[in-house]
């Protein structure tokens, strides 16, 4: 699949980043790496935390392959419960605006999701987070 990495940032388990190097040929690719990222979701039961990240030659798939929008509630609308937080980094403005827009308005989401210009800032937001739940 073209160049996207799937895998536990932490040790603990609790947090996947998700990183598209390249771009992608097809809508497919993209709901076959969603497919990947919630199968992991559900190896294990306490709260899970999302990061995409993507490459500087990363582009989205052309949309004449597929429909973007079915790729995307494929995706987010079969989260497991267990995932609680969504962060794009580096995703541009406008389409963090789209993607969240769909979000709110898509009955079966019920994550939201997040930008963050850096890694460390999407990290940053995903410790406050679990702060803010745990009471701590």
């Amino acid at each position: 699949m073209a160049n996207v990495t799937i895998a536990w940032l932490d040790e603990e388990q609790t947090i996947i980043r998700t990183h598209f190097g390249d771009p992608l040929a097809s809508w497919s690719q993209h709901e076959a790496a969603g497919e990947r990222v919630i199968a992991l979701a559900r190896t294990v039961s306490h709260p899970v935390y999302i990061v995409t990240t993507f490459g500087p030659n990363f582009k989205g798939p052309p949309f004449n392959t597929g429909n973007p929008f079915r790729s995307f509630e494929k995706f987010m609308g079969n989260l497991p419960p267990n995932v609680v937080f969504v962060t794009n980094v580096g995703m541009h403005i406008v389409e963090h605006f789209l993607v969240s827009m769909f979000m709110r308005i898509h009955p079966r989401i019920q994550v939201k999701a997040h930008h963050a210009d850096t890694l460390d800032e999407a990290l940053a937001l995903i410790r406050k987070h679990k702060t803010q739940s745990t009471g701590a």
